[in-house]
């Protein structure tokens, strides 16, 4: 009777501990979801609206202050110029941290060891202060102010990362399958491309979301290099427009503009943020 009366008290313990975890995070969700929709909300307003009810729903709906986000303010040519940025590193960082990957993971030689312990050893160092020395480097191939150096640059930062993911990725992953592939009469280049990478997909994934949402978000090194308005990307076109905005107060189309620069990170994230955990946690089982 003691013993029942235990487990009983032990189950309600535990739904008091389920519901307040619940309602913990149903609190930072609203703090977190809160300043966005706001902010979406406010993207709709003109000035006037703004100033007389911050904090209300929009009296009338200016969509036009998309229109002057994406066109008048250059948000669409910005748009451009990351998205093309951080898609050509990304193609580049996933085909060279596959590659050097694969290689360390299946192979037990001392010096592959040293690779490993060199990837996570640049991972430890601060990027700031790498700054100088990529800075110096990039104009050496005279690559500033240009939209493929900093493709390069973004890959470079990404390299470290990616490879030490994809290693403990790839380890995960049966020999007897490449073993199979060998008697066959399958090479090593066809036996990665056609069994392997299909394989690592998941990991490629988490690798690929990762890069994406640092390479579209990057603002200081972006803002350092890039001298020409013409090719600046969102994060710098965005503090230019802000800057711009505390003098001719145009705030909606301003809040309009940022709505523009959260949607692809909010929808990538969406849709990929379960091969996210999956992919990190099937690459630390032997990681």
């Amino acid at each position: 009777m003691f013993m029942l009366q235990s487990q009983r008290n032990k189950i309600k313990e535990n739904k008091v501990s389920v519901w307040m975890v619940r309602v913990a995070l149903l609190l930072w969700t609203a703090v977190v979801l809160y300043p966005m929709i706001w902010t979406l909300q406010t993207s709709f307003k003109d000035n006037r609206d703004l100033y007389q009810n911050i904090w209300g729903l929009p009296k009338v709906f200016h969509f036009e202050n998309y229109y002057n986000a994406w066109v008048k303010a250059r948000i669409g040519d910005y748009f451009y110029n990351s998205l093309y940025v951080t898609i050509i590193s990304l193609i580049v960082t996933i085909a060279i941290s596959a590659f050097a990957a694969y290689a360390i993971a299946r192979n037990s030689h001392k010096i592959f060891g040293f690779l490993t312990f060199y990837f996570i050893f640049s991972m430890m160092i601060p990027g700031s202060i790498a700054i100088i020395p990529q800075y110096l480097v990039l104009d050496k191939f005279h690559v500033l102010n240009k939209l493929e150096g900093l493709a390069l640059k973004y890959t470079a930062d990404s390299i470290a990362f990616s490879i030490f993911v994809l290693i403990g990725f790839f380890k995960t992953l049966p020999k007897e399958l490449e073993e199979a592939a060998y008697i066959d009469g399958s090479g090593y280049f066809k036996t990665f491309t056609h069994i392997m990478l299909p394989l690592a997909k998941p990991g490629l994934f988490t690798v690929g979301i990762f890069h994406f949402l640092a390479a579209w978000n990057e603002y200081f090194f972006a803002l350092i290099m890039m001298t020409d308005r013409s090719k600046f990307t969102i994060p710098v076109g965005l503090a230019n427009l802000m800057a711009t905005s505390n003098v001719r107060a145009e705030w909606g189309v301003l809040f309009a503009a940022c709505i523009i620069v959260l949607v692809p990170s909010i929808v990538v994230y969406t849709l990929f943020q379960r091969n996210i955990t999956s992919g990190l946690t099937i690459g630390a089982l032997k990681g």
